[in-house]
């Protein structure tokens, strides 16, 4: 059997994103206030979904701040070579990505199927391959 869908997941798209700012410019607390908040725009939406919700939504933007992070970290150690960032900004992808398929409950996720991750799987490969086919270009060829 399939855990019920979130109610906030099925919000409309405008009152979900108003509901994520919200949550992030409360600094995920006064929960109460967000449900009345969501009960003035017409949605009935416990104080508890909208916990669970705004739980899951900080876990999510914090594993955001801390890829971004690691990206401007490999951004500063490369420097300027595009194949070196290209390539390393792909393999923290792959790495990410295999992370999160060790996490993941196919069953439990709807939205995300084996066909979609062999796509996704795809997508990263075909990016690696054309990583490694660029040639590098030369900085001394550049001083004409």
């Amino acid at each position: 059997m399939m855990p019920r869908r979130s109610t906030i997941s099925q919000l409309p798209d405008n009152v979900r994103a108003e509901l994520e700012r919200n949550l992030v410019n409360n600094v995920f607390s006064d929960y109460q206030a967000l449900a009345d908040w969501l009960i003035e725009q017409g949605f009935s939406i416990s104080k508890s979904a909208v916990h669970r919700y705004g739980q899951e939504f900080e876990k999510q933007l914090s594993a955001i701040k801390l890829v971004t992070e690691q990206a401007r970290s490999i951004v500063e150690s490369v420097g300027d070579d595009e194949n070196l960032l290209a390539d390393a900004l792909t393999r923290l992808t792959q790495q990410k990505a295999f992370q999160a398929l060790i996490n993941l409950d196919l069953e439990a996720d709807e939205d995300l199927s084996l066909t979609k991750l062999g796509q996704m799987v795809a997508a990263l490969n075909r990016t690696s391959i054309s990583v490694e086919v660029v040639p590098r270009r030369d900085p001394r060829q550049d001083r004409g």
